[in-house]
């Protein structure tokens, strides 16, 4: 029996009052061609995501290769591969250097790594092509090969392809899922975001996302045969009528015509039974020598289609009845039941690999090197520019504040003001520019800015030093330059502190101590 090797119960993610994802339970067994499908910001990425071991989920739970996705989250990093929707790699390095860098990240030794770059290089197709190549410089489909070689390099038992062939041309588009599906021959797991029906159809198993929720699971086929996409009743038509385009609003008003939809030049129709298509076509106007009409079976995209067209109209009665609009709708079904199985190995894969810290390090000093190698100016920042800011910031700019301006408003004027006015200025850090006699002065030497401090010492300052007291002295700081104001501030509460020490220990000096009777 071909086990699971992820495996995803109730799976939800909150970003705050946004649910992203809600509630999503399902398995990938091992070989298979997983297709997550949905529309922008149903999800997807989030759920990648969660089950890279990046992101936690609010609740719920996800195994990964046996391993849980939130505790074992660096145990199964070495065993998975990822591709991102755009290009990540490194644009100045070569194809080569892209490739050894993402096989160094993941501890691979020199012989290893030589074995399997040539094994992407040929599976890719990149084997021919010139491998000394910027990665910049290739076109969209040959950066998704090399992207694609780069998540392989570690032979990885799981791969996860978010959008794969976005942006490419429907050539390497082609080209691309040829690859996969060998890969899938191989025994690599695979799991693919994607927008593409077409390539939907090329997968062994879907799961349709939308509003958070998963609304339908299972393979392309069981999902075509589920009895609201063909309801009783009702049959599918192709139509190859003139003018197919001209007539395709007439079809939708109709009440018997369910659905009608565009597909080239032919319109593809969802009727009521007792109809037949000759017989519409002939009640708005086409003759039946025009008309060439084909029962067809209901593509994924009519799959698609009526269950997002379902989900909406859910949506649409939840919020009528309760008065709000939902986050979701709550008719999420499966199409097939998930069956029983055996729980997956726990044993790594004989090309697995355990990637350790100093691997990345080592990735990166050798990635660096390629750069300067291939771009000598860089030395010129790495060696030259640091030492040129030394010097400049060293040597040629004095950052040492000194003399800052002061003024002095002296209401003692005895000799304890005196040596306090020449204690400030001993430390070199103030220049006593003038000394004023009224508070009026004062204020004007100070909001002119000829001072940046000012220093007021009260009445009877003398007085109360030689009786011992605490008395204060009032500096008044220029706040307008932060670095000048710290260093004004910081200067003299030490000038404060020292001052109040020796004041202290001249008054314990001269207490007298009677000598023991």
């Amino acid at each position: 029996m071909n086990p699971p090797v992820i495996e995803v119960h109730g799976l939800t993610r909150h970003f705050g009052d946004l649910i992203a994802v809600q509630d999503v339970s399902f398995q990938v067994r091992r070989s298979s061609i997983f297709g997550l499908l949905g529309p922008n910001g149903s999800g997807k990425s989030t759920i990648i995501r969660m089950l890279l071991g990046i992101l936690p989920p609010t609740s719920g739970k996800a195994t990964v290769l046996g391993r849980d996705t939130v505790r074992a989250a660096e145990a199964i990093k070495p065993r998975i591969g990822y591709m991102s929707q755009k290009f990540s790699l490194y644009a100045d390095l070569s194809v080569r250097e892209n490739i050894d860098f993402y096989g160094r990240i993941y501890g691979l030794d020199r012989h290893r790594l030589a074995q399997r770059r040539g094994e992407v290089l040929e599976l890719t197709g990149l084997s021919n092509y010139q491998q000394s190549q910027l990665a910049g410089t290739l076109s969209g489909g040959w950066q998704r090969r090399l992207g694609l070689a780069c998540a392989l390099i570690h032979d990885p038992d799981i791969l996860f392809l978010d959008e794969p062939t976005a942006g490419i041309d429907p050539v390497a588009r082609r080209q691309l899922w040829d690859l996969l599906f060998e890969l899938s021959g191989r025994g690599v797991t695979l799991f693919v975001t994607t927008h593409y029906m077409d390539e939907a159809e090329r997968c062994t198993d879907v799961g349709y996302i939308y509003l958070s929720k998963l609304l339908v699971l299972g393979k392309p086929d069981e999902l075509k045969a589920l009895p609201e996409i063909t309801p009783a009743g009702t049959r599918r038509y192709e139509l190859r009528i003139p003018s197919a385009v001209e007539h395709l609003a007439a079809l939708r008003r109709r009440t018997d015509v369910r659905d009608a939809t565009l597909f080239g030049e032919t319109l593809h129709v969802l009727i009521n039974e007792p109809l037949s298509p000759q017989h519409l076509l002939q009640e708005i106007g086409i003759a039946a020598a025009d008309i060439d009409v084909r029962e067809i079976p209901p593509s994924l995209e009519d799959v698609f289609v009526t269950l997002t067209a379902n989900a909406e109209s859910h949506a649409e009665t939840v919020a009528a009845a309760t008065g709000a609009l939902p986050d979701g709708q709550d008719a999420a079904t499966e199409a097939v039941a998930p069956t029983e199985i055996s729980p997956p190995s726990h044993e790594p894969s004989a090309g697995s690999v355990k990637a350790k810290s100093t691997h990345g390090l080592w990735a990166i000093l050798v990635k660096e090197f390629y750069h300067i190698r291939r771009q000598p100016i860089t030395l010129f920042f790495v060696l030259v520019v640091p030492v040129m800011q030394m010097i400049i910031f060293g040597y040629a700019i004095d950052i040492q504040i000194e003399n800052i301006p002061t003024v002095v408003f002296d209401m003692d004027g005895r000799r304890g003001a005196r040596d306090a006015v020449a204690a400030f200025e001993y430390t070199r850090r103030f220049q006593i520019r003038e000394h004023v006699y009224d508070e009026e002065s004062f204020q004007r030497s100070l909001t002119s800015g000829r001072a940046k401090v000012g220093l007021r010492i009260p009445p009877h300052y003398t007085d109360r030093l030689a009786l011992g007291e605490q008395v204060q002295l009032q500096v008044l700081i220029d706040g307008s330059d932060s670095q000048v104001a710290t260093t004004a501030q910081n200067t003299a509460q030490l000038l404060g502190l020292n001052m109040s020490i020796k004041l202290a220990r001249a008054k314990g000096e001269s207490l007298q101590l009677a000598a023991a009777r």
